[in-house]
C-alpha cells in the first residue's frame, strides 16, 4: 500500500493534515501535537481514524536512511512553528523547510512588502 520512507498524511478536519514517515514495520514515525514528541505508532493511532493519503517520496535518499533519521529523532519535542509534523517528515528527506513554513515565510514577506509600499506611497 505505502512504501518504506514515503510521507503520508492523515486528512484532519478543517483542511489540516498530520504528516508522518512510513516504516518497514507497517508503522508511522511522526512528530505529533497529540503526544508532544516524535513517536513511532500504528497507522490507526497515527491517523486517529481519519483517511490517509500519500504525500510522495520527495528525495532520492535510501529508505533506510530516511527511517534511520526519523527514528533518531524519537522523543524530540513537537513545536508548532519550528518542529511540527510537516517539518519533521520533510526533514527526514533532507529538505530543510516544509511547504507549510515556506508558505508562512512567503506570506510574511508579501505582507511586509505591501505595508512598506503603502507607508511610503
Amino acid at each position: 500500500m505505502y512504501t518504506q520512507g514515503e510521507i503520508i498524511a492523515a486528512k484532519l478536519p478543517l483542511g489540516f493534515e498530520h504528516w508522518g514517515v512510513v516504516s518497514e514495520l507497517g508503522t508511522v514515525v511522526s512528530s505529533s501535537q497529540r503526544t508532544g514528541v516524535v513517536k513511532e505508532e500504528s497507522f490507526e493511532v497515527f491517523s486517529s481514524g481519519y483517511d490517509i493519503i500519500s504525500k510522495g517520496y520527495p528525495s532520492n535518499l535510501d529508505p533506510n536512511d530516511v527511517l534511520r533519521k526519523a527514528r533518531g529523532a524519537i522523543g524530540k519535542e513537537w513545536k508548532l512553528i519550528t518542529d511540527n509534523c510537516q517539518h519533521f517528515a520533510t526533514w527526514c528527506h533532507n529538505n530543510k523547510h516544509s511547504p507549510q513554513l515556506q508558505l508562512l515565510i512567503g506570506g510574511a514577506l508579501v505582507t511586509g512588502l505591501l505595508l512598506f509600499i503603502l507607508k511610503y506611497k
